[in-house]
């Protein structure tokens, strides 16, 4: 018997466990969860992370691997083009589904609606799921 397709779910900013919207329509289809982080610095509208910004993201990856893997759940590091590196690993793993929670800032927003995923290339559906913003 194959294995069952497993879904992505692609953290971007929002990198907690708790109340995560993508994680938990991912664990909802009881399927296998690829969980996967993309260092995108390619993007439209993006800077260069500073020293500060990239001891936080060091330091909120580390804790989002722990984690995940308390829950039996490698985090899975990449660095290129979202869209690109996402829809590569969606092929590679089988992937039926890409699942990924929304970002409100105006650059985000574009490349939500210009390069998220695409569903075509692989026949797995691509999936955002809307967050309430935190301030």
């Amino acid at each position: 018997m194959p294995a069952e397709a497993p879904v992505i779910v692609w953290f971007r900013q929002d990198l907690r466990i708790s109340d995560n919207p993508a994680l938990a329509a991912a664990v909802a289809t009881g399927a296998p969860i690829v969980p996967v982080y993309v260092l995108d610095e390619e993007r439209a509208g993006a800077r260069a992370i500073g020293g500060a910004a990239r001891w936080w993201l060091h330091n909120s990856l580390a804790k989002l691997a722990e984690g995940l893997s308390e829950r039996g759940l490698p985090l899975v590091l990449r660095r290129g083009a979202a869209a690109h590196v996402i829809e590569t690993l969606a092929s590679e793993a089988g992937a039926r589904a890409v699942f990924w929670n929304r970002c409100y800032e105006p650059q985000s927003s574009v490349a939500q609606a210009s390069r998220g995923p695409s569903s075509k290339a692989n026949h797995s559906a691509a999936v955002s799921r809307t967050t309430a913003p935190a301030w």
